[in-house]
């Protein structure tokens, strides 16, 4: 069973497998199409810096439903792209928007438990 913070890490390395095809739609090497991920895998931890404000000021239920739902629709662009520079600007605006799963966890701990409960 995935975990929040595991459908992160999973979605942003859904393409990795695709190299070498990707390669030869964008007419490229291998090791540079690889370099796509590179933005992407940085602001996911930029991203927490926006996502923990969000989340405590409307709630993780909204906030996580439109992280994924932004991130779905980065995938589906990354997807249909036919040019790498479109393909490495959606992936890298993934990265940044679907951090949110990531940095909810604390939130959860703090809502389940009183003060004194938080540290056992």
């Amino acid at each position: 069973m995935l975990t929040f913070d595991q459908l992160t890490d999973f979605s942003i390395g859904w393409g990795f497998v695709l190299y070498e095809q990707q390669s030869i739609t964008f007419n490229m090497s291998v090791a540079d199409t690889s370099q796509s991920i590179s933005g992407g895998i940085f602001l996911q931890g930029v991203g927490g810096l926006f996502a923990v404000p969000l989340i405590q000021r409307f709630g993780r239920l909204p906030v996580l439903f439109w992280s994924q739902f932004l991130a779905a629709l980065c995938i589906l662009g990354a997807a249909l792209c036919t040019t790498y520079g479109g393909h490495t600007a959606f992936r890298t605006l993934q990265g940044l928007v679907n951090t949110a799963p990531q940095v909810v966890g604390m939130s959860f701990v703090h809502d389940m438990f009183f003060f004194h409960q938080r540290a056992r």
